[in-house]
């Protein structure tokens, strides 16, 4: 996979907290019609499925202002089947905190989104499938108009490209970052979600435009 650089100046950052109803979702909730494996208690890195099915969960629910600010206005998230790599010299820390209004990330989390986004990794479907989810090879960035006449993406709500999670030091938190498509001049989106005894929740999701 490709990964074209987002280019331009910050237009604006979307941001948001979760509703303080919402409880969290448990390491081992599925998504899809089968139970995903058991994240194993001694190694929190190796949470990765049940953090991104949280933050999949977390994203069907977005709109309005939270939304993901894509033209889709059906159900579907298009999840591309490959991460993003991250070298430094084309996301720099700089670049992360404009993106997420200088907030403070726990200790270690970024020293783990580099080293464990050093190149792509396969992402499976097994375990993020759902009703309106569907996983494959999906380019981050399409064109806009192009895909927007593209029959082939029925009741889409976005295309979204992930990176691994990276963890922070005591493994209790984790910074996703994404790409929402197709925008009109390009968006990155984050999420910081901490680990409680009953699972992983959001702690809170921002999202920058581009123009």
């Amino acid at each position: 996979m490709r990964y074209f650089p987002l280019l331009g100046l910050l237009l604006l950052v979307g941001c948001g907290k979760p509703d303080p109803a919402e409880k969290p979702i448990p390491v081992n909730e599925p998504i899809a019609d089968e139970p995903a494996p058991i994240a194993d208690e001694a190694d929190p890195k190796a949470d990765d499925l049940a953090v991104f099915r949280t933050v999949l969960q977390h994203m069907a629910k977005r709109t309005g202002d939270d939304a993901l600010w894509t033209s889709g206005d059906g159900v579907t998230l298009y999840i591309s089947n490959e991460s993003l790599a991250a070298g430094r010299s084309g996301i720099d820390e700089t670049q992360i905190s404009v993106d997420i209004r200088g907030r403070t990330l726990p200790d270690g989390v970024l020293a783990s989104f580099y080293d464990r986004n050093a190149k792509p990794t396969a992402l499976p479907a097994e375990g993020l499938e759902s009703p309106t989810v569907t996983v494959g090879e999906f380019e981050p960035g399409s064109h806009y108009n192009a895909f927007m006449d593209d029959v082939s993406f029925p009741d889409f709500k976005a295309i979204v490209t992930f990176w691994r999670p990276g963890y922070s030091t005591d493994g209790r938190s984790a910074l996703v970052r994404f790409i929402p498509s197709p925008t009109p001049h390009g968006a990155t989106g984050y999420y910081l979600l901490r680990r409680t005894d009953d699972g992983w929740a959001v702690e809170w999701f921002e999202t920058a435009y581009y123009v």
